[in-house]
């Protein structure tokens, strides 16, 4: 005689609750960690290319440096 197979795919228990919550736990700490990582590029970006301490959005190929355009993304790598 066999034995009803009682296997599932996901068994929803009082774990689960603990799993979402971690999960949301890491979506907002990696929410936040990649904001500030974007700020930093932001604000490493005008300092480098603009000498300015800002956060604001600049693309370095706006950038006035003429060559030293070249060494100065090799200094910071």
């Amino acid at each position: 005689m066999q034995t009803p197979d009682t296997r599932r795919d996901f068994a929803a228990d009082a774990s689960l609750l603990g799993i979402a919550a971690a999960a949301a736990v890491v979506g907002v700490l990696s929410t936040v960690a990649a904001w500030a990582l974007l700020q930093l590029i932001r604000l490493f970006t005008n300092i480098f290319f603009f000498h300015s301490w800002s956060t604001v959005a600049n693309s370095p190929a706006h950038n006035a440096l003429g060559l030293w355009v070249i060494p100065v993304p090799i200094v910071g790598g």
